[in-house]
């Protein structure tokens, strides 16, 4: 978040992943409620977030 935050007020951002290798895990899922949902929102991204939500099932 802090990346894009710097990206909108001009800086220049390249986000380093720490881990040795890449994930194969192919990411996790993440479970969006207060304060995420009206961070989300105040980013622009909320729309494309809801758009790409998939649910899960127990």
């Amino acid at each position: 978040m802090l990346a894009y935050w710097l990206t909108r007020h001009g800086f220049c951002v390249t986000v380093v992943e720490r881990a040795p290798t890449p994930r194969k895990t192919g990411g996790h899922a993440v479970d969006l409620v207060r304060p995420a949902m009206g961070i989300s929102e105040k980013m622009g991204v909320l729309p494309r977030i809801q758009e790409r939500a998939v649910g899960t099932s127990q």
